[in-house]
């Protein structure tokens, strides 16, 4: 009662208040006396909200905390959807960035809606809407591809040019057949620049939809002031700005209900540049496969044995390229000073061809399945090819390291607390950021820092290069290596993030710490927030999708054929199953299929079966283990040798009779004891019934009757009619044929 008495006080109050001349044109427009004064009390509010009610001159910034404790950065502003979606593009692109997170930026007709996490020490405020005319523009004709609008616009472009036209015309397609076509469509054409439909959509969103000339003319206002933007912070939100939550609600209320399945292949299938704007909120951490994670950073570091190098001049690539190296570090790079197999590679090489006669364990092994390469020639190839030879002693590296120093080519240093061989080109960088000492031999060229574009000093140099030469890491590992500090480390990454540099997000992909610095600090967990270079997660995420592709490509027929005889028990030496177990397992598999009993037991069981008798399946059937059922051919005509089975050469050239098994207790058998004969207490005792009629009351009793036991019951029924044994047969052998009954034998 109280809050409706405020709120017709502030009606009252809001409405004695309006000019009459304002009066007048909301009544020009439409407005009756109620939604004038629900107009005025609606600005009042505002007003006492944030200070000042938006208008085109002054555009107001609202911050305000929501119910997880994250906060809402709203901005109220008067010039519609068509200026604030590109905006909110290029804020998003902003804060995804200089911040690392994604902001989940929404645009409305009255303004944008960005989320900042609780965790953000410093509250961004109007700086994120304030941009360069001309960057401004340039980020949205850079994004504008990656939206939900460009791939809408795509399809109508594409439908206009009749490239995706229905397969039966004048019947239309659905909605969602023609999304899927289109982007199947846009997926291809990606990979043409130039093709018109692109373009075509490009000038449709940047010019129809966008309104980039007006969004131009207001980032100019604000630069020169004759628009401005004020902030405000509340406690709940402001009356305007429930429409923009309202929206925000939902157009995310369903995001996370992608299956993770299609979540994982949609992004592996995305272009690396959008996998980096999205990685401030996904866990990437089950899309890079760690075998391909592990071998990429074993070939960065030259750790394989095909990346080694040799001599002095590649001990000295080693130290350029990845920097300053311990002695131990370096031999593992080596290759050892005439490239001899070393201790014991002599019994490898023999015992790789005695694993060729043992089995395929081999790498090479792998190449040659489904092969019709023969064991000899397999053997041979094997026997040919190159044997790595071993790596360096640390001795034997020291002694190379020695060659270059003498030659004023690398010197040693202490980094980190450990003493490690650095290269000469390194002197001044090293210097500079770590405070190292180097030899006063060193030439001033190589003294001042050289401008590499990996970041504004020498310390982002150096943590440039950790990266290239890395897997996703950790802030701890390089800090660890270079010497430095965590937080100073940390700030360097985020430098080398806001200059596009290097990514961050959570990779998962290291679970034990690497040999000769490869991960030596710490596993990284996929819950840690990791960093990886963009260069080297584009290789990461190529190779890793290739694998993916690999495993689900279709194998070729003849490995599928193995591998259906194999699911069926036919092995190469003949069956795999053995015994009244193998028997029933047969008919699990094959429950509820009709073939001719000739097929059963001269291919089927016999096949499948190494030790099969035909005692067998009567064994089954008798203990009451399995049933089967007869049906009839497809030209619907019964079976011409009387019986299910057909041994007797005699009855070759009869008609074959289908039948199926089934185990007793299956729901498909076609035959139940509650079930299989419905119908005869139907028939009225005073009506005489027809021979197939009189069978089936006799076998209504519910247990087994032998064939004098069913004759003598149907000729009581038929009295005085006499039926013959003949008649009776005939009719017993159509209900059997009709799936409606069987005996509890197989045999003849």
């Amino acid at each position: 009662a109280g809050a409706a008495a405020a709120g017709a006080d502030l009606l009252a109050d809001a409405a004695s208040r309006l000019d009459p001349a304002l009066r007048e044109r909301l009544a020009a427009a439409g407005l009756d006396e109620d939604a004038q004064n629900n107009l005025a009390a609606l600005v009042r509010a505002q007003r006492e909200a944030t200070g000042v009610v938006p208008d085109d001159k002054t555009l107001v910034v609202e911050r305000c905390e929501d119910e997880t404790g994250d906060w809402r950065v709203m901005l109220h502003s008067p010039y519609g959807r068509q200026v604030h979606e590109p905006w909110a593009m290029a804020v998003q692109d902003r804060v995804e960035r200089t911040l690392g997170f994604d902001p989940q930026a929404m645009a409305a007709d009255d303004g944008i809606l960005l989320r900042v996490p609780m965790t953000e020490t410093r509250l961004p405020g109007a700086e994120l809407f304030a941009f360069d005319p001309d960057e401004l523009v340039r980020i949205v004709r850079d994004r504008v591809d990656k939206t939900a609008l460009f791939a809408a616009r795509f399809r109508e472009c594409a439908a206009r040019a009749l490239l995706m036209s229905p397969t039966q015309p004048g019947k239309r397609a659905p909605l969602w057949q023609q999304r899927l076509k289109a982007g199947q469509l846009l997926e291809a054409a990606r990979g043409e620049r130039d093709f018109p439909i692109l373009l075509e959509t490009a000038r449709e969103c940047l010019q129809d939809v966008y309104d980039l000339d007006a969004l131009h003319e207001l980032m100019e206002g604000l630069a020169a002031g004759t628009v401005r933007m004020v902030e405000a912070q509340t406690s709940i939100p402001s009356p305007f700005a429930g429409p923009l939550l309202f929206g925000y609600v939902g157009e995310h209320l369903y995001q996370g209900d992608l299956p993770h399945a299609e979540r994982q292949a949609s992004l592996l299938s995305l272009d690396p540049a959008l996998l980096g704007e999205l990685l401030g909120s996904a866990d990437l951490g089950e899309l890079l496969d760690p075998q391909v994670v592990a071998q990429v950073e074993e070939q960065l570091q030259r750790l394989a044995p095909d990346r080694r190098a040799r001599g002095a001049e590649g001990a000295a690539d080693l130290l350029r390229v990845l920097g300053p190296l311990t002695a131990e570090e370096a031999a593992v790079r080596l290759e050892a000073p005439g490239g001899s197999p070393g201790p014991g590679q002599e019994d490898e090489c023999d015992a790789d061809a005695s694993g060729c006669l043992a089995g395929r364990e081999r790498p090479w092994d792998a190449a040659a399945e489904g092969s019709n390469d023969s064991l000899a020639e397999i053997c041979e190839g094997a026997a040919a090819a190159p044997t790595p030879s071993r790596s360096a002693t640390p001795a034997e590296a020291r002694t190379l390291l020695k060659e270059l120093r003498d030659a004023k080519r690398a010197f040693p240093a202490m980094i980190g607390g450990v003493e490690r061989w650095a290269a000469v080109e390194d002197a001044g960088r090293l210097h500079e950021a770590l405070g190292t000492e180097v030899p006063a031999w060193v030439p001033t060229a190589f003294l001042e820092v050289p401008d590499t574009g990996d970041g504004p000093g020498p310390l982002d140099s150096l943590v440039a290069r950790y990266a290239r030469t890395h897997g996703p890491f950790g802030e701890a590992e390089v800090a660890a290596r270079l010497g430095i500090g965590p937080s100073v480390a940390r700030e360097s990454l985020r430098r080398l993030v806001a200059a596009g540099k290097i990514m961050q997000g959570r990779f998962g992909c290291a679970e034990e710490p690497g040999p000769a610095g490869v991960g030596a600090v710490a596993a990284i967990t996929g819950a840690e927030r990791t960093w990886v270079s963009a260069e080297v997660f584009r290789r990461l995420r190529s190779r890793s999708l290739a694998k993916a592709r690999a495993a689900v490509r279709a194998v070729p027929a003849s490995a599928y054929t193995r591998y259906v005889l194999d699911l069926q028990g036919v092995g190469t030496g003949g069956g795999t199953l053995e015994g009244t177990e193998g028997v029933a397992q047969v008919i699990s598999q094959f429950e509820g299929v009709f073939l001719p009993a000739a097929a059963w037991e001269g291919h089927v069981f016999s096949s499948r079966v190494r030790d099969y008798r035909p005692s067998m399946l009567d064994e089954l059937v008798t203990a009451g283990e399995v049933v089967w059922a007869g049906g009839r051919r497809e030209d619907g005509a019964p079976p011409a040798d009387g019986g299910p089975r057909a041994r007797k050469a005699g009855k070759a050239a009869a008609a074959p009779a289908l039948v199926a098994f089934y185990p007793t207790d299956s729901p498909l058998a076609p035959v139940q004891a509650d079930a299989a004969l419905a119908g005869a207490e139907d028939v009225e005792p005073a009506v005489r019934p027809s021979v197939e009629e009189a069978v089936v009351e006799a076998l209504a009793s519910g247990y087994g009757l032998f064939f004098r036991q069913i004759a003598d019951a149907v000729r009581r029924r038929m009295e005085p009619e006499r039926v013959d044994e003949a008649s009776i047969a005939a009719a017993l052998q159509e209900l059997v044929w009709s799936g409606r009954a069987t005996n509890d034998t197989f045999a003849p």
